[in-house]
């Protein structure tokens, strides 16, 4: 008997329903646009669970990692190092999301081995017209 409360007690430790719960930061969900923030290539949308790109690729969170960092102004700030699932690719992908005043900088890895860095603006009613 003591053998199955230990096994039911594993279980109810390692099963998706007792697991934790990974969600983007609030700060990074909404709607977002490249290219100074006028959405002419369309936008990414950022929700709880991951994005969803301009292409219509759809990333869900896998891992978040929060890192604070310190500027050279000595002021702290964060980064993200998160992990993504995404329809388009078998392998898992990672980026960097911080913020640099309000605008969003996401930061991922090429194929290549150089790096990519993408500027975003929150979508605004003038961008929806």
């Amino acid at each position: 008997m003591k053998y199955l409360v230990i096994a039911a007690l594993a279980y109810l430790i390692i099963s998706p329903a007792a697991a934790e719960q990974i969600e983007m930061p609030h700060a990074f969900q909404g709607e977002w646009c490249g290219d100074g923030g006028t959405c002419p290539n369309g936008w990414m949308t950022v929700t709880k669970s991951g994005f969803v790109g301009t292409s219509g690729v759809r990333c869900d969170l896998k891992k978040a990692l929060y890192q604070a960092q310190e500027t050279d102004y000595r002021h702290y700030r964060g980064l993200w190092k998160l992990t993504f699932k995404c329809t388009d690719s078998k392998k898992l992908v990672e980026e960097m999301w911080f913020f640099v005043d309000e605008m969003l900088v996401v930061t991922f890895a090429l194929p290549n081995g150089s790096q990519r860095l993408v500027q975003y603006l929150p979508r605004i009613k003038r961008d929806q017209g």
